[in-house]
């Protein structure tokens, strides 16, 4: 549906015991300067009061809320997915906001580079207090970018993406297997799709202690998971290289029996990243 010749923007936002974040994320999409938006809540079994707030905004707002038992993030954000209508598509972690004119923004520029179906921004960290950081983005760039994120020389942040709806109709939707679901979406889609970047800070990401980035030995299982999705591709051995390079590195600071046990594996690959770590291992208690 299209309001004022403004396509329609679904919003999937997924929340789980998020009690003390979820109220201002919704906000932070209903306060939008864009008028046409469509915005969908899932509550993934939440055991807090996240899900009395998500109620209480509905009746001051009125938007559409589900429930449903705890599945994971993966399976509330397929059943949000289920319940879009409209031309473009943002998905928002219930523990960050969007900047008020992001989806004005971001239809702006899909509207007006009909070459990319995807738009992704940068990020502005914040934490509990609302004190703000300034995000190092590497080196975000628009276009065919599938091996430059497989080979970690950047990463897209999950909520700041906008993209067509009908992308997944291609790609298929989240994998409920993978607890890093960006990483292993946005793959599939750069693989097919050239994709934008819109080099602004129209995302606000907080820091506190639960989020998945925190979890190390989550995030180390899960990549890996991910990549062996993509053995048979040309840019494998140099993107497990990469990924063992990093890891290695991580473990030989903080854990370093982990780090031992990798050795074997790292000792062929003989680079400089190699022989950082090796350092690292040996001289640093």
């Amino acid at each position: 549906m299209e309001l004022n010749n403004k396509p329609l923007v679904s919003v999937v936002v997924t929340c789980y015991n998020h009690e003390k974040y979820i109220e201002e994320c919704l906000l932070s999409i209903l306060k939008q300067t864009y008028q046409n938006i469509e915005l969908i809540v899932i509550d993934d079994g939440s055991k807090d009061n996240s899900l009395n707030i998500i109620k209480d905004l509905a009746v001051q707002y009125t938007f559409n809320y589900q429930h449903q038992n705890n599945q994971g993030v993966c399976v509330a954000l397929n059943h949000g997915l289920s319940l879009a209508t409209g031309k473009y598509i943002c998905c928002c972690d219930s523990d960050d906001k969007f900047a008020l004119d992001k989806i004005t923004k971001q239809v702006d520029f899909l509207e007006q580079n009909i070459q990319y179906k995807l738009c992704y921004t940068n990020k502005t960290f914040f934490d509990d207090q609302q004190k703000t950081y300034v995000e190092n983005p590497g080196k975000r760039r628009s276009g065919w970018i599938f091996e430059a994120l497989i080979t970690d020389e950047f990463s897209m942040p999950f909520s700041s993406h906008m993209m067509y709806r009908t992308i997944y109709n291609e790609v298929g939707l989240y994998d409920p297997k993978i607890k890093i679901q960006d990483w292993d979406m946005f793959l599939r889609i750069t693989k097919k799709y050239k994709v934008g970047f819109l080099n602004e800070n129209l995302l606000f990401y907080r820091l506190h202690d639960t989020n998945l980035h925190a979890q190390g030995d989550t995030m180390y299982t899960v990549k890996y998971t991910v990549l062996e999705k993509w053995k048979d591709d040309p840019i494998y051995t140099q993107a497990r290289m990469k990924l063992d390079l990093h890891y290695f590195n991580d473990f030989a600071k903080i854990d370093k029996k982990r780090a031992l046990q990798m050795l074997p594996t790292i000792l062929k690959y003989k680079s400089t990243k190699m022989f950082k770590g090796l350092r690292r291992l040996l001289f640093k208690w």
